[in-house]
């Protein structure tokens, strides 16, 4: 089950009446991306080593993926975001694998972490298929790998390793983007997105929020 067939269970559930933390898809095919690829906003409103804030992120997670896998995964993203909007990161997995929680993210994000092999081996070595193992350890390497490169060309690089292209791609340009300075980013492209004004208010009005 992929994160978008997963998010169409929650909504029609939800719309049947049921409660919101039922919802979820459950079992091995609950392990999926979804809830690490949308919890980047979070990043600036919780602090993973505060037992409050991940209870909220286990909720978050849980509306469509009732799985401790996919959990792990929205961790080690809001840890990596935060790491990469510091100036003194020190190593994106390292810093994820100490405070995601044990699971086979976790593991997998030690694993890689010793590496220093392309992004695109590491993808054929390892997998790069929805299951939030693959992909949220694989984004995270991209994003370690890639910190001298452009936005713009991360983010093609991480499209480029195949798989599940979308999720590798949105994860690492999360992460990469929280330490990219406004003016940096690939404007022109940014601006052929068709509703790109909806997605300026929805970003003024969260910037707001944190103001």
């Amino acid at each position: 089950m992929t994160h978008g067939s997963a998010t169409l269970k929650a909504l029609r559930d939800l719309s049947a009446g049921a409660h919101w933390a039922l919802c979820g898809a459950s079992g091995e095919f609950a392990a999926g991306s979804g809830a690490a690829m949308r919890v980047a906003p979070l990043a600036f409103m919780l602090d993973p080593e505060v037992e409050n804030d991940r209870r909220v992120v286990r909720d978050v997670a849980r509306i469509t993926h009732r799985n401790e896998e996919a959990y792990a995964g929205a961790v080690a993203v809001i840890v990596a975001i935060r790491a990469r909007a510091r100036s003194s990161v020190r190593d994106l997995l390292d810093e994820a694998a100490a405070i995601t929680p044990d699971s086979a993210v976790r593991d997998r994000l030690l694993e890689l972490q010793t590496l220093r092999k392309s992004p695109a081996t590491i993808a054929t070595e390892f997998g790069n298929s929805g299951r939030v193992v693959d992909t949220v350890p694989l984004a995270l390497y991209v994003a370690r790998s890639n910190m001298s490169l452009s936005l713009e060309t991360l983010l093609a690089e991480a499209a480029g390793l195949g798989g599940d292209t979308d999720t590798i791609a949105a994860i690492a340009g999360q992460i990469s983007g929280a330490g990219v300075d406004c003016a940096d980013l690939p404007w022109p492209r940014i601006q052929q997105i068709a509703e790109i004004a909806h997605v300026e208010r929805g970003v003024n009005a969260f910037t707001r929020l944190l103001s």
